[in-house]
């Protein structure tokens, strides 16, 4: 009877639909239920840990303030704060250093600069806002055991140190709120910065030019002199110098764009226009050179060069009347040029005035100063003039 029903319950077990599913699920259900609960157990534990760390900052910094007086990051240094321990610069209040050596060459002067504090507007910096954290450590650091008061010099020198270090950030009730002293050490001297003339170091350039060409080195005179014109356009020796050297290499148009750029910057100038003009008649322009020589009649009415040179322009223009006038000028400054008297001779017979002529002749042909091809020159002239 027993193994009966031990059959039927095996074939009961066997048609049931769901056998063997119920411990598997139990078990799966518990398992998931046992994670989340850890997961939430480890996520208050962080949060409990960061609002702990948020208290701890918290009290900290009101510990700081309630103690010293000043706030635990303090603000950096204002840019108009001079440092005196620091020579030769100067810290404006845009913030860059200025040094003499950045100074831009320019005619006008360069003021001195000096620091912008304006102690009017705002009241002078207190010890607790004040921020000399880094001098105070500079000196604890030499000297541990120094103490500014002396009521404590029994103590030891770590509690020294940090009663010192107290003191300077102003945690004394005595010290704090009173005004640091303006005044600057004795030994802190602060750079003048001089203004630099341009026109002193083009003069300078020029002279060093004038040493190298007349030690023969011609390539760094015209260096010299380049750079004295780009300091100082308007340095006429410079300029004359210049113009010469290249004449005398026979770079004729970058002598002439030279000299006429510099009568645009000094009109009339004869240091320009009497070399100008010269290179003008090389080319056969003679009317440009007679006005250029005309412009510049101002300053060479006492200049002997000037008219004996417009006189042989004059000449070359067919105005005889007017080039004997300009010879005569010319010897009456300087009679010591026999060349000049030959001109003023065949201006002369130019002009049809034969005993003018002759005269002039003569007078040339006593000097001891005429040169060979100009003497047969005259002795024809004065035997043509005899016979006619």
């Amino acid at each position: 009877m027993s193994l009966i029903n031990q059959v039927l319950k095996d074939l009961e077990q066997r048609q049931r639909p769901d056998r063997g599913l119920i411990l598997p699920k139990a078990a799966v259900g518990h398992k998931a239920g046992s994670f989340r609960r850890w997961f939430w157990i480890i996520a208050g534990l962080l949060v409990v840990m960061i609002l702990a760390a948020g208290i701890v900052v918290l009290l900290y910094y009101h510990h700081v303030r309630s103690t010293s007086g000043t706030k635990p990051f303090p603000n950096p240094v204002p840019f108009h704060t001079v440092n005196p321990t620091v020579a030769g610069r100067v810290q404006t209040e845009a913030g860059p250093v200025v040094q003499p050596a950045q100074v831009a060459h320019s005619s006008a002067a360069v003021p001195v600069v000096k620091p912008l504090v304006n102690r009017e507007a705002s009241p002078p910096p207190t010890l607790a806002q004040n921020d000399n954290v880094s001098n105070s450590k500079m000196i604890l650091k030499k000297n541990p055991g120094f103490n500014p008061n002396p009521k404590h010099q029994h103590q030891a020198p770590v509690k020294e140190s940090t009663r010192q270090w107290k003191h300077l950030a102003g945690s004394d009730k005595e010290n704090r709120g009173k005004p640091i002293s303006a005044k600057l050490p004795e030994k802190a001297v602060l750079p003048i910065i001089r203004p630099v003339d341009v026109h002193e170091e083009s003069l300078a350039k020029y002279k060093l030019g004038i040493k190298e060409f007349e030690s023969g080195q011609i390539v760094e005179a015209l260096g010299e002199f380049q750079r004295a014109l780009v300091l100082n356009p308007n340095n006429a020796p410079a300029r004359q110098a210049l113009s010469n050297i290249y004449i005398g290499q026979r770079q004729y148009t970058v002598a002439q764009n030279l000299l006429e750029q510099g009568l645009l910057l000094q009109p009339g100038l004869l240091a320009f226009s009497y070399p100008l003009a010269g290179l003008l008649v090389q080319q056969g322009e003679n009317a440009k050179a007679l006005q250029v020589l005309n412009e510049a009649e101002a300053e060479g009415s006492s200049n002997a060069d000037f008219f004996a040179l417009r006189a042989a322009i004059l000449m070359r223009l067919h105005k005889p009347a007017q080039a004997v006038q300009d010879y005569r000028q010319a010897l009456t400054l300087d009679p010591n040029k026999p060349s000049w008297l030959v001109g003023l001779g065949i201006a002369y017979e130019a002009n049809h005035d034969e005993a003018g002529a002759r005269d002039a002749y003569l007078e040339a042909q006593s000097s001891q100063h005429l040169s060979p091809v100009l003497s047969r020159f005259v002795h024809q002239r004065l035997a043509r003039l005899s016979n006619g």
